[in-house]
């Protein structure tokens, strides 16, 4: 989960992420959710508070491995709006970072 503050307007499109797994599955399920209109802090557990802007199958591999989330629709930030993201694939890659 993190939090995007827009100094302009911006859309975002998706994501890239690295990841690699150590299990021995291919694929895994992965998602990405949004908060408008302020953080993450204080809805982590409240699903209701969010919106999904992607679910999708992506495949893993045992070395680094560049991965673009593609959103399905575009999340239009206006100028000094605070939105929140939250990004899960199923499983347990060792590496996740944006």
């Amino acid at each position: 989960m993190f939090d995007i503050e827009a100094d302009h307007d911006v859309t975002i499109y998706g994501f890239e992420i690295y990841t690699f797994r150590d299990e021995y599955q291919e694929t895994e399920k992965a998602e990405i959710w949004t908060r408008r209109n302020g953080s993450y802090v204080g809805g982590e557990l409240r699903e209701i508070m969010w919106t999904k802007v992607m679910n999708l199958k992506v495949g893993l591999a045992f070395n680094m491995r560049r991965i673009v989330l593609q959103l399905d629709y575009p999340v239009r930030i206006s100028a000094n709006e605070k939105q929140a993201f939250y990004v899960t694939i199923e499983g347990e890659p060792r590496c996740f970072r944006l």
